[in-house]
């Protein structure tokens, strides 16, 4: 009977065994343990997704926008709180955000969303704000979704809204200077 093997502790050598020039590198790699490299590694990851975003199909696309939102947020949060939060879930990640940050995404998506020289009411705030919220949560588990679409009859998401959200996500970090710490 086969098992399978534990190569937790087991490491790589590059070069000659024992030379003080070669590289140990574990299997699995080492954890970050510095919370500002995990954050700025969350942001140039990020940076890097979006960027390669744009040469793939629809579907690998949207994997890699809603996996930049996630590290996007993961680094305002860490930055911001100090602390590095765990999951994918967009709509969850988004409510960990300090109020400010999420007031800034919510203005930058009304932004995006009220056409220019539309009188701006109560009533039209009120509208795209609950069309903010229920994108969020149609798009929260996308990352998750789309990795496992074998398993999904249909899947529902809107492109247009997690490449805004990306940018939107983008524009906080770059205004808290996350790329510069």
């Amino acid at each position: 009977c086969l098992k399978k093997r534990d190569w937790s502790d087991c490491k790589l050598t590059i070069g000659c065994p024992g030379d003080e020039d070669s590289i140990i590198i574990p299997i699995h790699g080492e954890k970050e343990t510095d919370i500002n490299k995990i954050m700025k590694n969350a942001y140039y990851n990020a940076i890097r997704l979006l960027e390669d975003s744009q040469n793939v199909s629809i579907e690998s696309s949207v994997v890699l926008k809603t996996l930049a939102c996630e590290l996007f947020m993961k680094a305002i949060i860490i930055q911001k709180k100090g602390v590095q939060q765990r999951g994918h879930d967009l709509y969850d990640l988004y409510y960990e955000l300090p109020e400010e940050q999420q007031q800034e995404v919510l203005d930058s998506y009304l932004l995006w969303t009220i056409p220019i020289g539309t009188e701006i009411t109560e009533d039209i705030v009120g509208v795209k704000c609950d069309s903010f919220f229920d994108m969020l949560s149609v798009n929260a588990r996308l990352f998750e979704v789309v990795r496992y679409k074998h398993e999904y009859s249909t899947i529902v998401f809107h492109d247009g809204y997690i490449q805004f959200l990306a940018k939107a996500l983008k524009g906080v970090c770059e205004e808290l200077n996350i790329d510069r710490e």
